[in-house]
């Protein structure tokens, strides 16, 4: 659910505090702790730079991590939380490490880590997702945190036709995806609602 949480705030044009508010407000739904805030409101920063900023997939990414560590150092009294995210620090040397020592657990750090270090890894909307839920354990809620952000750069037309054809309930999908491109005030082919469709 934070995926369209985040395209909202994007879409509405919130600065970075009023859009954290609602992002940390929808995953606290669940799961209110702060370690669990900081993973959504990281994932918001990625959202946006995947969506505006340029260079490739890799390069958009990191600069939304910076931005997100730069805003929690300056609005968190205590940093302690933010050391749990240190890996994604620098996303070069994350890339490197081993598929053995990345988890795919439903720890909020691991299903984090094993999403962005899925999408630096891999070339395409496929690739990644296949690699995603081949990590085993929860693969479907690292394939989502995976295939939201893969959605945003690689667009729904790099979906696999198979993969679309056979989704249960697949109008009722079609037709949310479409009632939440009106409600981000975005038509076909421009702004974030454009691809809505490809991360939902």
């Amino acid at each position: 659910r934070i995926m369209p949480a985040c395209l909202c705030c994007i879409a509405k044009g919130f600065d970075d505090a009023e859009a954290i508010r609602n992002i940390h407000a929808a995953g606290s739904l669940t799961h209110a702790h702060i370690r669990a805030n900081i993973a959504c409101g990281l994932y918001y920063f990625m959202a946006c730079e995947v969506l505006k900023g340029e260079g490739r997939l890799a390069e958009r990414l990191q600069t939304g991590l910076d931005r997100g560590f730069a805003f929690y150092e300056k609005t968190l009294a205590d940093h302690e939380e933010l050391l749990t995210y240190g890996r994604l620090r620098n996303l070069e040397q994350f890339a490197l490490a081993p598929e053995e020592k990345i988890k795919s657990s439903g720890y909020v750090v691991d299903t984090l880590e094993a999403a962005v270090w899925v999408l630096i890894t891999t070339g395409s909307f496929e690739e990644a997702l296949l690699k995603a839920v081949n990590l085993g354990n929860d693969t479907d809620t690292v394939g989502a945190v995976t295939g939201g952000l893969a959605g945003l750069f690689y667009g729904f037309e790099a979906i696999p036709p198979q993969w679309i054809e056979t989704l249960k309930k697949r109008e009722w999908i079609e037709e949310l995806c479409g009632k939440a491109e009106q409600v981000f005030g975005c038509g076909a082919g421009e702004g974030p609602g454009a691809a809505v469709q490809g991360s939902l």
